[in-house]
């Protein structure tokens, strides 16, 4: 029954569970052991949202970058307050990041925050498990597909796509939440952005546009 809704076509599939997350991270890019310390959320099925989660990710030694605090407004003092011991967090937030009910959706999922939940699962002594990559779409990615003028993509090439084009450049291709949510006309708050959960929300909105536009 599951294998055959998510071979639907999303656009009309009001039936389909999603997991739309976002991390927070000690650095900007991806680089050495750059862990998160907020992941924040979204549940939803079809265009309904069943439930939101923000969470901070205790590490004894979290070191934030200038950069990384700046774009995110890392607060210390409330990390310090609100952290939580974060194998709890990874564990509920795993029972839908590999479920195969739900289809996981990220903007940069397969050029960062794959990675990035990686480092946390390894950092914790898990294996690394990038199974879930086979029903992952990249909002980013997706965006830049469809602004180059292509129809369809296929659930069995999936993961291949969203690689080939979470790298791909082209001079005046943009496709950041913020440019996204200034094309669709959806409310977009500077003072809010770079927080995990409202970048999950508005990604949730962005996909909603997405899936009308392409064969997916």
């Amino acid at each position: 029954m599951v294998k055959k809704t998510m071979n639907h076509l999303l656009k009309f599939n009001k039936f389909q569970k999603y997991i739309l997350w976002d991390f927070e991270t000690e650095n900007v890019r991806l680089i050495g052991k750059n862990r998160p310390w907020q992941l924040g959320y979204v549940i939803a099925k079809g265009d309904e949202i069943i439930k939101e989660k923000e969470e901070y990710i205790f590490w004894e030694d979290l070191n934030v970058s200038e950069g990384a605090a700046r774009v995110t407004r890392f607060n210390l003092f409330k990390y310090k307050e609100v952290a939580k011991f974060n194998k709890e967090i990874l564990e509920e937030f795993e029972t839908y990041f590999y479920n195969p009910e739900y289809i996981n959706i990220a903007h940069n999922s397969h050029n960062f925050d794959c990675f990035i939940h990686n480092i946390w699962r390894t950092e914790l002594g898990f294996k690394s498990d990038y199974s879930y990559l086979n029903k992952t779409i990249d909002s980013n990615a997706l965006a830049k597909m469809i602004k180059l003028g292509i129809k369809q993509v296929d659930r069995q090439s999936w993961k291949q796509e969203m690689f080939k084009f979470a790298e791909y450049v082209e001079k005046g291709l943009k496709s950041s939440i913020k440019v996204l949510c200034k094309e669709f006309d959806i409310d977009y708050n500077e003072e809010l952005a770079h927080s995990a959960l409202y970048d999950a929300q508005k990604n949730l909105q962005i996909w909603n546009k997405l899936k009308t536009m392409i064969d997916i």
